[in-house]
């Protein structure tokens, strides 16, 4: 072979070599540890939130202020056998609350021993036992997902959403399938509950309270 044809090919060879390397490897990022759910939940004894209502028709998409307004508060802690609780009492859109969690790193449990909250498995439905269905629930449903930016009276926060999907029961209105209701609460870390919105799917409609002010 011609000499010259010779160097040409060797010097295309040591420019391709030149251009091609061998990519560098990527550090592993170790993905942030779930947030302990009382970050969300902050039921510190003493902590008090005052929450405003509202009303919203999803077919005229008519947002209508109500008088009544609701608040929440942490109690004193609870000690069962070994275990200690904290409690949150109060109303919440009208309806009493009064609600015994103890915490576990990424999970809130009732008095069961049940999953309540868990901020540690996106997506995931799991069924809330009995000791703390409402009233009227014939079965719920929970999933806790990460929320979207909520804005309220109080601020625009970050949020992590709680929603129950609530099969009623019959003489509350439960026919057929369901679920009937759906209801879901948004946490913020260091802040606690700023929203919580009730949607009733057949008559859309939609009635919710917003954070105003906390005391902690």
């Amino acid at each position: 072979m011609n000499s010259r044809w010779i160097t040409a090919i060797g010097a295309l060879l040591l420019t391709a070599s030149a251009c091609w390397q061998e990519p560098a490897p990527q550090p592993y990022i170790e993905p942030a540890p779930p947030t302990p759910a009382e970050e969300y939940l902050q039921l510190q004894a003493g902590n008090y939130w005052v929450y405003q209502t509202y009303q919203y028709d999803w077919n005229s998409k008519e947002r209508t202020p109500l008088s009544k307004r609701d608040s929440l508060y942490a109690g004193k802690e609870l000690t069962q056998g070994r275990s200690v609780f904290q409690r949150l009492q109060g109303t919440r859109l009208g309806q009493p609350v009064d609600l015994m969690l103890r915490m576990r790193n990424t999970e809130a449990l009732d008095t069961s021993g049940r999953v309540y909250f868990a901020t540690d498995r996106p997506g995931e439905p799991f069924p809330l036992s009995a000791a703390v269905l409402p009233e009227e629930a014939a079965a719920v449903e929970m999933t806790v997902d990460t929320g979207s930016l909520q804005t309220v009276p109080y601020g625009t926060f970050e949020t992590l959403s709680a929603t129950q999907s609530i099969t009623l029961l019959p003489k509350y209105g439960g026919e057929g399938g369901g679920p009937h209701r759906i209801d879901t609460a948004y946490y913020s870390i260091g802040v606690g509950l700023i929203r919580y919105v009730r949607y009733y799917p057949e008559q859309q409609l939609s009635v919710g309270m917003e954070l105003v002010r906390k005391n902690f």
